[in-house]
């Protein structure tokens, strides 16, 4: 619907697309950098305020597909569809997500470190990573990187275990949880 907008949020910022492009292309774009993982909510048209579901863990850190898709050049096709409430199955479902990482916000040091550290895993398991709680609590199971202080506190993770995830910390010093993502991803287990 051209007019429609987006908002693109990645940890430390976010950008509002707007669908403008012509009927046979692409409503919107908005470029992901080496390393980033953003998110997209639909907005609606301005000055709505509609629910949205959340498309997130798009990033460029695949291995190369053909045609026209290498490492750090991944193109994603994003579409919103609008529904009346009721008719919407997704909405059935509380804990749509299977497993998401969660992580300190790259604002913070333990959150630059923790993200750095996490990148080969998700590469490996395909797994969608935050630092939104919000977004974590709709997961069934949440992995969440780093220690107290500084990182993802125990109060987030007993309020995640409260909503019903399944909830594991890989904490310690960053030699301690990057032994441990090696080790998950030599043995194929995430």
């Amino acid at each position: 619907m051209s007019g429609a907008q987006a908002r693109v949020t990645w940890p430390g910022g976010e950008e509002t697309v707007t669908i403008d492009g012509p009927a046979n292309e692409p409503g919107g774009s908005f470029a992901l950098w080496k390393h980033q993982v953003a998110e997209v909510t639909a907005l609606g048209m301005p000055g709505t305020n509609l629910p949205s579901d959340r498309v997130s863990g798009l990033h460029t850190t695949h291995p190369d597909e053909a045609p026209g898709n290498s490492l750090f050049n991944h193109s994603f096709a994003v579409d919103f569809q609008l529904t009346t409430a009721g008719n919407d199955p997704i909405h059935a479902v509380e804990q749509p997500l299977a497993h998401f990482v969660l992580v300190a916000p790259t604002a913070s040091v333990p959150g630059q470190v923790d993200w750095q550290l996490v990148v080969p895993y998700l590469q490996a398991f395909g797994l969608t990573i935050g630092a939104q709680p919000e977004v974590a609590r709709l997961a069934r199971r949440v992995t969440i990187i780093g220690s107290s202080p500084g990182g993802v506190s125990q109060a987030t993770e007993q309020a995640l275990v409260a909503a019903g995830c399944q909830v594991e910390r890989i904490g310690g010093a960053p030699a301690d949880i990057l032994r441990v993502l090696t080790q998950r991803i030599a043995s194929g287990t995430p």
